[in-house]
């Protein structure tokens, strides 16, 4: 007979929980999920800075310790399993954001390279003319990194985002002004 959600023992531990399901009681899984959601994502939410990617970050250890869950020593506590695997996942993830990065950065690194410099005045006009395209927020943006220098660990944390997304934000806004700023200039023929 397969169990529904009424007919799950709540209060027995893990390990038993664990055995039902390798038993072919899938969704017995759902009680392991219940038990341990929420201290898993309290676990996360230090480490991705969003609850996001915390979010995605425990989602993605739950289906990975489902699917290996042959492998889950009965002699150890399921949580800390969990949170190893979801460890494991973000570290990959953030390996994974870091690369991506790195390329956008080489890229845009060529692309200064084969962009003539123009001439200084119509270049800092053109770019007013930009930055007033611009929503306040990412002028705000800009301005505290680019003016007032701040670090974007302090920026992320008043943002309640990660660095990599300011990165990210920040790759795309340089993006939109390198682009801003040639039409502009080809369209004045500077």
């Amino acid at each position: 007979m397969h169990s529904t959600s009424l007919d799950i023992d709540t209060s027995g531990p893990d390990v038993a929980v664990v055995r039902r399901v390798l038993a072919g009681e899938r969704d017995a899984y759902a009680l392991l999920v219940q038990r341990h959601q929420g201290a898993l994502l309290a676990a996360l939410l230090p480490l991705c800075r969003s609850r996001e990617l915390a979010e995605e970050v425990a989602q993605a250890a739950f289906v990975q310790a489902y699917l290996h869950l042959a492998r889950f020593n009965s002699d150890a506590t399921f949580l800390p399993w969990l949170k190893t695997i979801a460890l494991n996942h973000w570290r990959q993830e953030i390996r994974r954001r870091d690369t991506v990065l790195r390329h956008a950065d080489r890229y845009l690194d060529q692309m200064r390279s084969e962009l003539p410099p123009p001439a200084a005045p119509e270049r800092l006009a053109a770019l007013t003319r930009c930055l007033d395209q611009l929503h306040p927020r990412q002028r705000d943006l800009l301005a505290a990194v680019y003016r007032e220098q701040r670090q974007l660990a302090a920026i992320a944390g008043e943002r309640a985002t990660s660095v990599g997304a300011l990165k990210v934000r920040l790759l795309r806004l340089r993006g939109f002004l390198r682009d801003c700023i040639a039409r502009r200039l080809a369209a004045e023929g500077a």
